[in-house]
């Protein structure tokens, strides 16, 4: 039978990628069962990601550690004993582990982990595009699991520009190039009023470019990275009915999926042919889940809710609840 409430301890890492994913996850848990949520956060850096693996690799054997380090990280809320352990990202898979041998509790983590993080845990939430192969512990999801937005506040003639950045060992960034595919969005969907975003990896020579398009265009606005307050993405998900995206932000592109707008996506030029991330959104539009430019939406969006069906799946293989 399913606990009630569903005490959940969400191990996190300051990543705003990865936090978003467990919280996501946390939330579709609530959306099944009452539930009462603490986080731990672990400590940020190199020194620590070492340390994390040392106990990942050494936590089924030496439990002993189990106090002593979970006292000199400061968690002081050993009274909370969790049903479920969630986490993301490799730094945090260590403290997972620990905590789950002293809780004996249920884990799951998003993103595929490492083998012998996985022949520990509970469940694995893995992006179908990793190309592991499906099992008793890993579970395919499109994409990363995503947070829902409120589809009350969707505005029709508001849409929504996100743009990536430099990664060399993934793609090739051309500025010029990606100022063509937006002038030219922005002409055909004139009718439309636009927010642009940048990220962390988006280069200054591009936020200038981006700017210079804000005041050549009145239907559209530039907020760069780095002046986006907490919340604006998800905020301008949920008024958007409309959302374009460069090729090399793929957890965007889940994101506005998993909001209810309907994405195009601006293509990048990959390093491989074979790209992986390529053929997530050859997949993605040979299924009607996203537009490439000059293409032209019909009917309503696909619903995607990955974070949601992976915990009804969880429930349903835990505590027998369909």
């Amino acid at each position: 039978m399913m606990p009630e409430p569903l005490r959940i301890l969400c191990v996190g890492d300051g990543s705003p990628g990865h936090e978003k994913q467990t919280l996501a996850m946390a939330e579709a848990f609530g959306r099944i069962s009452s539930v009462e949520l603490r986080w731990f956060r672990v400590p940020q850096g190199r020194a620590f990601a070492f340390y994390s693996r040392i106990i990942a690799l050494t936590s089924p054997i030496l439990p002993f550690f189990q106090n002593s380090v979970l006292k000199k990280l400061g968690w002081e809320e050993k009274g909370f004993s969790p049903h479920l352990i969630m986490a993301a990202g490799s730094h945090t898979h260590g403290i997972l582990l620990l905590f789950r041998n002293y809780y004996k509790a249920r884990t799951l983590i998003c993103m595929t982990p490492d083998f012998w993080v996985q022949k520990q845990v509970d469940l694995v939430l893995s992006p179908f595009h990793d190309g592991k192969k499906q099992g008793s512990v890993l579970l395919h999801t499109l994409g990363p699991p995503c947070r829902r937005s409120h589809p009350s506040l969707r505005n029709n003639d508001q849409g929504l520009i996100l743009v990536g950045g430099v990664d060399a060992s993934s793609h090739i960034w051309d500025t010029k190039i990606l100022i063509r595919q937006i002038e030219d969005l922005l002409e055909r969907k004139s009718s439309m009023r636009w927010e642009m975003g940048s990220s962390p990896r988006t280069p200054e020579e591009t936020e200038d470019a981006l700017t210079l398009l804000a005041d050549k265009y009145d239907s559209l606005s530039f907020t760069p990275f780095a002046k986006t307050p907490p919340g604006w993405v998800e905020s301008a998900y949920a008024k958007s009915t409309e959302a374009w995206i460069t090729g090399d932000s793929m957890s965007m592109v889940y994101e506005a999926l998993t909001a209810g707008c309907r994405v195009g996506v601006l293509p990048v030029m990959w390093v491989k042919k074979s790209s992986k991330f390529q053929r997530s959104l050859d997949y993605l539009h040979d299924q009607g889940w996203v537009l490439y430019p000059g293409e032209e939406a019909t009917g309503e969006p696909p619903l995607l809710d990955e974070a949601t069906r992976a915990a009804e799946e969880a429930v349903k293989r835990w505590w027998g609840k369909n």
